[in-house]
């Protein structure tokens, strides 16, 4: 009996530990690291990959900017598909992105 309850705490363990929120598990951080996928035609909005595959879309947030590793504020067009980035986000809507990091492959 003690050998099945202590299996099933351990199960209940591993459980709470193990899951991630739906919207990708960095961003429960207000950030997002993934890869870069494309921008809108109108420069609204963007989608990155995650790294579990899942597509996220995000709206571009006032004072937004899109920054290179080297520190240069570069277009969000200029940003090459694929490029791995962290993208920071409004705490209060996490749909809203207000800065999009360039990071190292």
């Amino acid at each position: 009996m003690d050998r099945t309850r202590s299996f099933l705490l351990l199960a209940v363990v591993i459980a709470l530990f193990s899951t991630a929120p739906v919207v990708g598990e960095d961003v429960a951080k207000n950030s997002l690291i993934g890869a870069f996928t494309s921008v809108a035609s109108d420069g609204t909005k963007f989608d990155v990959k995650d790294r579990d595959g899942r597509d996220h879309t995000f709206y571009i947030a006032p004072g937004f900017q899109c920054i290179l590793e080297d520190g240069s504020v570069i277009r969000l067009a200029d940003l090459p598909a694929g490029q791995r980035v962290r993208v920071t986000v409004i705490e209060t809507d996490k749909r809203f992105a207000t800065k999009v990091a360039a990071m190292g492959l």
